[in-house]
């Protein structure tokens, strides 16, 4: 098995510890207005006609979200 080349992106991250995480430390000053912090999650779905990416975007405060379905393979 090869290993996968180096990525910046998560090298920063790692770097940064918990002063990457943004939405932790605004919470941990005030609740935010709706729609100031937003989640997304990547999922995979499988189903009988083949694959498709879920990605849902939420808001923190109000709960309430968003999601359209992605590319199909």
């Amino acid at each position: 098995m090869r290993k996968p080349k180096p990525n910046p992106l998560l090298e920063t991250v790692v770097l940064a510890k918990e002063r990457a995480n943004l939405a932790l430390r605004l919470l941990s000053e005030r609740e935010p207005d709706a729609f100031e912090v937003l989640y997304t999650d990547f999922t995979q779905l499988v189903y009988g006609g083949g694959k498709v990416w879920f990605l849902p975007i939420l808001d923190h405060r109000t709960r309430t979200g968003t999601s359209k379905p992605s590319m199909r393979f």
